[in-house]
């Protein structure tokens, strides 16, 4: 079964140039039928501007790009240390959160289909530093070494 409650305790690298993401893609199928679970995104692009905005997401048939569902949340002192991410998976929801505080509920449409509702599969739980590109943004070689995320745990209850 898919459904279960995932927690990771991490740092991300608060640097201009790059994405970091915690995510969950569904295992089979091509993108984005499969669906995509953005558990965190932060994105350097923006580091300047707004440092301690965190973003978490859904991509569906029905919606992915710039027509997702995602919402936004301001985290004191982001950048300052360790946070824990969550996600809870359930039947006919999924919630997505930071240190507690709920960042956006994905509600299982009332006419779900393969289209708006691909998360009845297993998925992918992928944790990584993408450098560069259009939401990383442009990369100082100096803050490569800074281009890290260091990951204290990650748990999975079901």
């Amino acid at each position: 079964k898919p459904f279960g409650f995932y927690e990771i305790r991490a740092q991300i690298p608060c640097v201009a140039g790059v994405w970091p993401a915690i995510w969950m893609m569904g295992k089979t199928g091509d993108w984005p039928a499969r669906g995509e679970l953005d558990i965190m995104e932060w994105f350097g692009r923006y580091f300047a501007a707004d440092p301690n905005q965190v973003q978490s997401g859904v991509h569906t048939s029905a919606g992915f790009g710039a027509n997702s569902t995602y919402a936004k949340l301001r985290v004191a002192d982001f950048c300052a240390g360790f946070h824990r991410f969550h996600l809870h998976w359930q039947t006919n929801k999924i919630t997505f959160g930071v240190d507690g505080q709920v960042i956006l509920t994905y509600n299982k449409p009332a006419n779900a289909t393969a289209a708006n509702w691909p998360f009845d599969q297993p998925a992918h739980l992928l944790l990584n530093v993408a450098v560069g590109g259009n939401l990383g943004g442009d990369v100082n070689s100096s803050d490569i070494p800074k281009m890290k995320m260091l990951v204290d745990y990650v748990r999975v209850y079901q």
